[in-house]
């Protein structure tokens, strides 16, 4: 296993591949993008949001949800995962108000 000491002893270890690996990336973007499309075409058609509004507040909501881990991964998975979860979700709860 390569990688830095965190990541070879933490039971994330795999998830540096979602970052590093050029497929698997962008095979999670797409899967991200398809939700996010999902999300926004329920909001549209449950809240009554124009299409642009609700495309833009699902896309930042799932987009930023990810951007948590990612950043994660990026200090080298040296905090708890969770961490980052806990410090990004204020600025989505601003976005989740919207859906």
């Amino acid at each position: 296993m390569d990688g830095p000491a965190p990541f070879r002893m933490s039971p994330w270890r795999r998830v540096r591949y979602f970052f590093q690996e050029p497929s698997v990336r962008l095979a999670v973007y797409a899967s991200l993008d398809r939700a996010s499309n999902r999300i926004a075409a329920s909001v549209k058609s449950q809240r009554g949001m124009s299409r642009t509004k609700a495309r833009v507040t699902a896309h930042a909501f799932v987009f930023g949800y990810f951007a948590a881990p990612e950043q994660w991964h990026l200090d080298g998975g040296v905090r708890p995962i969770a961490d980052y979860g806990a410090e990004g979700m204020p600025v989505l709860r601003g976005v989740w108000t919207e859906l």
